[in-house]
């Protein structure tokens, strides 16, 4: 476990440059030393600038170490990323199964799971530690690490149910994934004090899943998508010439949030217009791939100046959600936000190839189910994605409106 706590204001070096010449101190112990300082050099970059704008040059200046020493105790820039990333997840991970042993009904375990990671967060310098998990999580390709936490969390989340009855696994995917984007939303807006709570939220909205009726998704059967297919037509979509910064994320996010704003509004049925607007949605995904794939893979990679760009992204879904919601039904902040960051999380899998070549209207399915379940049941949810044609004409969205947001 990563004990020291460098203060993170500081632009210069953390620490103190060790005496040269012999010391009194064993090598063992210097050797230790250094790798503490390497490591909290890393939870700084990542906090305050940003990863890949740190160079191997500027972690040494930090750590008050020479670069000869970190090649020699992590053989590379990366190699010192993933040694912290892994001190950081393993105690976060080992309190969570610890918390969940010797529990027996599935909602305790699953409530454990979430409050365990939350106060392991919490406990672990919270913001800072957080957004080094995230940021090791989306350079994933570049790094040797068994496992994400959020594959963790999944696995863990999966092991409630042993036994008994529980929600499909795409469920248990996107939940993962928004556990982990709701409680970084509410560390970013200094929230922390409220994660108690929050725990008990997330574990009743993961509850809310479970269904005979479920095993009818995600098969691609859906009759009023299968009809969407048949009339939907190519989208122009403009394209962000810079596919790397925080600007063109903005402008990624604005289209795809523009493509699920101007679909299925015209539907009488909130269930069968939400499930358009995810078609919509998908559809744009897979017009213009790479600015899907920054919008909801790489946007972690471009640093802290991204933070406000993402947050802005989420909950510019979450108010569209919430919005559409029947008046009587309007769930909650953390369970739209939860729905959003699931969501996410099932679009991230796809584009990363995670989960095999899913059709687009077997993830529309998994994404409608998501959002419906929690505001009309489980059951509506089912029917609602599995009808034909809604009581009025879907009015495909002009491609000059998605195309504009550029």
């Amino acid at each position: 476990m990563i004990t020291s706590d460098p203060p993170l204001t500081r632009p210069a070096a953390l620490y103190p440059k060790l005496r040269p010449g012999p010391h009194t101190i064993p090598v063992d112990e210097i050797e230790a030393i250094q790798r503490e300082r390497l490591r909290g050099a890393v939870i700084h970059a990542v906090a305050s600038g940003g990863y890949r704008g740190t160079s191997t040059r500027d972690l040494c200046r930090l750590a008050g170490v020479s670069k000869r020493t970190l090649y020699e105790l992590f053989g590379s820039k990366e190699g010192c990323l993933q040694a912290t990333y892994d001190a950081v997840l393993e105690p976060i991970v080992a309190a969570m199964r610890q918390a969940q042993a010797g529990r027996r009904e599935p909602y305790a375990r699953l409530h454990a799971v979430i409050e365990a990671f939350h106060t392991a967060v919490a406990r672990e310098r919270c913001g800072a530690t957080l957004a080094l998990l995230i940021t090791a999580e989306a350079a994933e390709r570049d790094l040797a690490g068994p496992m994400r936490l959020v594959d963790h969390l999944g696995e863990l989340l999966d092991a409630c149910y042993e036994g008994a009855d529980g929600p499909p696994d795409f469920v248990i995917r996107g939940a993962a994934t928004a556990v982990m984007s709701v409680t970084r939303s509410w560390i970013f807006h200094g929230r922390e004090n409220e994660l108690g709570g929050l725990a008990r939220q997330l574990s009743d909205w993961v509850r809310q899943y479970c269904g005979e009726a479920t095993r009818l998704l995600g098969q691609g059967r859906s009759r009023l998508l299968m009809g969407a297919t048949e009339e939907r037509e190519a989208l122009c979509v403009a394209r962000a010439e810079d596919l790397n910064s925080p600007q063109s994320l903005r402008q990624c996010s604005q289209r795809a949030l523009r493509s699920m704003e101007t679909s299925g509004t015209s539907d009488r049925d909130w269930g069968v217009g939400t499930c358009l607007a995810y078609f919509e949605l998908l559809g744009h995904v897979r017009s213009d791939p790479d600015s899907a794939r920054l919008a909801f893979v790489d946007a972690p990679g471009l640093g802290p100046d991204a933070d406000g760009v993402r947050e802005q992204m989420i909950q510019g879904g979450v108010d569209l959600y919430s919005r559409r919601a029947p008046a009587a039904r309007t769930p909650s902040p953390a369970v739209a936000h939860a729905v959003v960051g699931a969501s996410w999380g099932l679009l991230h899998d796809y584009l990363e190839g995670r989960v095999g070549d899913l059709r687009t209207s077997v993830l529309c399915e998994q994404m409608s189910y998501l959002a419906i379940a929690p505001v009309l049941g489980s059951e509506q949810a089912v029917r609602s994605i599995l009808t034909g044609r809604s009581a009025t004409t879907w009015r495909r969205p002009a491609p000059a409106l998605v195309a504009a947001g550029g």
